[in-house]
């Protein structure tokens, strides 16, 4: 009939259209991470975000008269920016992304409500909770009614981890739990849809005390991500880093040890020497080193964290306060009485500065 012809050309064109804007983002992607001239001497140290430097403008340069490719783009560079901690320039991206997908789409599209989860996703990161909530609402409007498979399951993550740390465990893990038999439902049990939501119900199983539960879903998580990606990335590292804190709590500190490592060696990859989150790595790898009762080694760790802290967002930021709590701990345990209290009194003072002297951390 001529309807079903009519259809058929519609999905056919959609598909073809789908796969040009993936042959463009994906060349674009190869050309931001294409090697520098070897003779040069330069980019042997190249990390991801030293790659992404300048890629708005090229995006605009070179394609200005493909909107649905540059929404694309900035999609993914909003991505990349979040899980690299840039939420200043992953904002600007994201809201680019979204202002196309409006005009191309309209305000019902699983592409914008795909995008948006992942502004929730940075604002939720930024512990900006009530924000992230009313995004994570914006996405549930967008979501059609035969929404892609695992949009719905990684949504009912987010929200579940959004709403522990605003404070609601029973909501967070209800969520959660929910996320976790919807993917499963869809027989997605190997899937990196299922990873994330299972490492997220792994952190607010953490809170709630049960270790062993916690353990065995970041484990599963871990198994997943690994086998799906590179050793060295991003969810690869969050999976170890939080494998690393659950074995710390347990009192398994070789576990934690070998878990923390790993941890550091991904952040080092990915993100450089000069990231808070590479700064978070080593904090948890001094940790591992305290509970192990190896204080020059935590010191050591301590030490590297605070450098990258100062460097990045400078020594009159509470971070820093907290990390000279935990090294003058660390010289209390292994005996060191009059370091500890200089160490101690530092970041007393540091903190009542920035945070109030009625904080309770």
């Amino acid at each position: 009939s001529l309807v079903y012809v009519v259809t058929l050309r519609a999905e056919r064109d959609r598909a073809r259209t789908s796969a040009e804007t993936a042959d463009a983002v994906t060349e674009f992607v190869v050309g931001l991470f294409a090697a520098p001239d070897p003779s040069s001497g330069a980019g042997r140290d190249l990390t991801v975000l030293a790659a992404l430097d300048g890629a708005d403008e090229r995006i605009e340069a070179d394609l200005g008269s493909q909107p649905a490719v540059q929404a694309r783009l900035y999609d993914v560079l909003g991505r990349l920016h979040v899980g690299l901690g840039g939420y200043e320039a992953a904002a600007r991206f994201q809201d680019r992304a979204a202002d196309l997908l409006r005009a191309l789409h309209g305000q019902r599209h699983p592409d914008l409500a795909s995008a948006l989860l992942w502004t929730g996703r940075r604002l939720h990161l930024e512990g900006r909770y009530a924000e992230a909530d009313s995004v994570y609402r914006l996405v549930e409007a967008a979501l059609p009614a035969r929404a892609p498979d695992g949009l719905r399951p990684r949504l009912l993550a987010d929200q579940g981890i959004n709403a522990l740390r605003a404070g609601d465990p029973s909501a967070a893990d209800s969520l959660l739990r929910l996320a976790v038999t919807r993917e499963e439902a869809r027989a997605a049990t190997d899937s990196l849809h299922l990873a994330y939501a299972l490492n997220e119900l792994a952190v607010a199983v953490h809170d709630a005390g049960d270790l062993e539960e916690a353990e065995a879903l970041n484990r599963r998580a871990l198994g997943i991500r690994l086998r799906h990606l590179p050793p060295m990335s991003a969810d690869v590292g969050r999976s170890y880093n939080d494998l690393g804190l659950v074995l710390r709590t347990k009192g398994d500190h070789d576990g934690a040890l070998v878990a923390h490592e790993r941890a550091v060696a991904v952040a080092l990859a990915v993100y450089g020497r000069e990231s808070e989150n590479t700064a978070a790595a080593y904090n948890g790898l001094a940790m591992a080193h305290r509970g192990a009762m190896r204080y020059a080694r935590a010191d050591s760790a301590f030490a590297a964290s605070e450098a990258i802290v100062r460097a990045t967002v400078g020594p009159e930021h509470p971070v820093f306060g907290f990390l000279r709590t935990n090294r003058g701990t660390a010289a209390r345990l292994r005996g060191d009485a009059a370091e500890a209290e200089r160490q101690l009194r530092e970041a007393t003072a540091l903190l009542a500065a920035t945070i109030g002297p009625g904080n309770p951390r």
